[in-house]
């Protein structure tokens, strides 16, 4: 009866044991191309050439807590079919807050060669870092005060620093803030 059970047993645990083996992931984590649409100021269309052929990537960057604006079209025409589970319709209401900020990126990066470490391969859309002439496009908007740091993405240290600096230098989103006792606190020490 042993004998019959190891029969049957053995070759499932084999098996699960092969199941178990790691997945390693071969796709190249550097895309670099160049910047031809911002479909959201979170989100940028980007093209690349790989073995000779053009394709596109819609890259979504992280760790910016892009609030209101994230995921609404900067597009006034109608959004690809990839990604209308991501960017509805509905969506397409522009506000002057969502105005500045399709500005400001569109000003930054638009047609401009850009190199993305992704992190995350959702599809349709990539998640990761854009770097912009050496520049880290993430940690840069932080730095120049255009948006907090996404805490639910992230608790790196670096990011809060980057945040910290922008809010007692007052730039950006955080000019506003002088004279409030609370945030002339947190540039104390």
């Amino acid at each position: 009866m042993k004998n019959f059970f190891a029969l049957i047993f053995l070759p499932l645990l084999a098996a699960n044991a092969l199941a178990k083996e790691p997945y390693v992931d071969l796709r190249d984590v550097n895309l670099k191309g160049k910047v031809v649409e911002i479909s959201a100021p979170n989100i940028l269309k980007v093209e690349t050439l790989q073995d000779g052929e053009r394709r596109h990537f819609w890259v979504e960057m992280i760790y910016v807590d892009f609030g209101k604006v994230a995921n609404k079209s900067c597009q006034k025409k109608t959004i690809p079919h990839k990604l209308r589970d991501r960017i509805t319709p509905d969506s397409i209401k522009h506000t002057p807050e969502l105005e500045k900020a399709c500005d400001r990126i569109d000003d930054w990066l638009d047609g401009e060669p850009v190199q993305v470490e992704v992190t995350e391969w959702d599809q349709p859309i990539l998640k990761g870092y854009v770097f912009h002439k050496s520049v880290n496009v993430n940690h840069e908007l932080i730095a120049k005060g255009w948006y907090p740091v996404d805490y639910k993405q992230t608790r790196d240290a670096n990011l809060a620093l980057l945040e910290k600096r922008a809010r007692c230098q007052r730039v950006g989103i955080w000019k506003s803030k002088m004279g409030i006792p609370e945030e002339d606190l947190k540039c104390q020490d």
